[in-house]
C-alpha cells in the first residue's frame, strides 16, 4: 500500500476506482469515471478492495465515526488494497459499495485528494467525502449530490456508433427493435417458471401483433433453466440478436442492442441494467416477477424512478397484454444526454477538479 503522497499532481486528473468485486458496483463506479472524462482530462486506474476478515470493515467504519486512528500494521493485515505499480498518486478517489467505504476515506485522506461515493454512507461520518451521490434528492446539503440517473458507462450520443461497430451475428438490425435485459433472482425477485413463460410470450406477442424484434441478453443471474425455456419458447422471428450467457455468449452488447432500439425492456431485479437502459433515453419498463419484494431502499429507488417518469413497471403476467403504443405515452420523462451533463459540470465546480 502506497505511503501518503506530497508531490504535485499533474495537469492530468489521476482517479483511483475501488473495486470491490461487485460487478453492479464497478458499473456504477466505472460509469462516473465516464461521465467525468466527457468534462476532465482523466487517467483512471482500477484499484482492488479486499477484506481478509469480514468483520473488519464494520470495525473500522465504527473507528472512522469516533475518530479513532487505526495503526497502520492493523490495517495493513485486515484490508487489501491492490495499486498497480504503474498507477500514480491519486488526485480523485471514486467508488460504490460499503466494502469500499473505509478504504475511500482512508485514500482521500492519505493523498489529501478529493473522493466521491455513490450510495449510502452506513453512518460514516460525511466529513470524510467531498461528495456522496445518492439516488435520492438531499437538497442544498453538501456533500450530497443527485444525478438525473445514477452513473453509468452509457453515453446516448455514442451508442449509434456501438452499434455499427458491434460484431452482428448477420447484419445490424434494423425497423422497430427493442432492448431486452434479463437478470434473474435478485435484490427480493424470486422468478418462478410462470415468470419465463410469460416472457416469452410477450416478446413473440411484440413480434406477431406489432412487428416488433428485440435484442435480447441474459445475464450471469439468469437461471440456466431459464434461458433454456427462452431459447425453446421464443419465435425465431422475434430475436433480431440474443446473447445467450450459458451458452457462453459474453460478447459485450448492451451499447450496440441500445443502439439499435426505440424501446427498453429490463427485468426488475438489477438496479444497474434500468440505469443504464434509462439512461440511453429510451422508454424503459421494468418487468416484475409474481414474487417480488425489494428492500425497501429498492422499492423506493423504483417508485422514484416511476414517478420521474424514466421507468414503468409492469408485471410479467401483463406483458403479453401490452399495448405497444404504451411506449409512447405521454406521461414517459426520458433522460436528456444534457440532463446529466449539467449535473457532472456542476459536481465538477464543486469539488474544484
Amino acid at each position: 500500500m502506497p505511503p501518503p503522497s506530497t508531490q504535485k499532481r499533474p495537469v492530468k486528473l489521476v482517479a483511483w476506482l475501488l473495486d470491490d468485486g461487485t460487478p453492479g458496483h464497478w458499473s456504477m463506479t466505472e460509469g462516473l469515471a465516464c461521465l467525468l472524462a466527457e468534462h476532465r482530462d482523466l487517467e483512471s486506474h482500477r484499484i482492488r478492495v479486499h477484506w481478509r476478515i469480514g468483520v473488519a470493515r464494520q470495525l473500522f467504519q465504527w473507528a472512522a465515526r469516533l475518530r479513532l486512528k487505526i495503526p497502520n500494521p492493523i490495517r495493513n493485515s485486515l484490508l487489501q488494497i491492490e495499486v498497480p505499480e504503474v498507477a500514480p498518486c491519486p488526485g480523485l478517489i471514486i467508488s460504490r459499495g460499503g466494502a469500499t467505504l473505509y478504504a475511500n476515506a482512508w485514500l482521500a485522506r492519505a493523498h489529501n485528494a478529493p473522493n466521491i461515493f455513490i450510495g449510502t454512507l452506513r453512518k460514516m461520518p460525511p466529513s470524510n467525502f467531498s461528495a456522496v451521490i445518492l439516488q435520492r434528492n438531499q437538497g442544498d446539503h453538501p456533500p450530497y449530490v443527485s444525478l438525473p440517473l445514477a452513473p453509468t458507462r452509457i453515453v446516448q450520443q455514442a451508442l449509434p456508433a456501438k452499434a455499427d461497430a458491434f460484431a452482428w451475428t448477420s447484419k445490424k438490425p434494423s425497423g422497430e427493435i427493442a432492448c431486452l435485459m434479463i437478470g434473474g433472482n435478485g435484490s427480493g425477485h424470486l422468478y418462478q417458471k410462470q415468470d419465463w413463460v410469460h416472457l416469452a410470450q410477450g416478446i413473440n406477442r411484440l413480434q406477431r401483433e406489432f412487428g416488433l424484434s428485440c435484442c435480447i441478453s441474459t445475464s450471469r443471474r439468469t437461471p440456466p433453466d431459464a434461458e433454456t425455456l427462452l431459447r425453446e419458447c421464443i419465435d425465431k422471428e422475434a430475436i433480431a440478436e440474443a446473447c445467450w450467457w450459458h451458452d457462453g455468449d459474453r460478447r459485450p452488447c448492451l451499447e450496440a442492442f441500445l443502439g439499435v432500439a426505440q424501446h427498453a425492456y429490463c427485468t426488475s431485479d438489477s438496479m444497474s441494467m434500468i440505469e443504464e437502459c434509462a439512461a440511453a433515453g429510451l422508454p424503459v419498463h421494468a418487468l416484475v416477477p409474481i414474487t417480488a419484494n425489494p428492500p425497501a431502499s429498492f422499492a423506493a429507488y423504483l417508485s422514484r424512478r416511476e414517478q420521474a417518469g424514466r421507468i414503468k413497471r409492469l408485471p410479467l403476467a401483463e406483458f403479453t397484454n401490452l399495448d405497444k403504443d404504451s411506449s409512447a405515452a405521454a406521461d414517459w420523462n426520458p433522460v436528456q444526454p444534457e440532463d446529466m451533463s449539467a449535473a457532472i459540470t456542476s459536481l465538477i465546480a464543486m469539488l474544484r477538479l
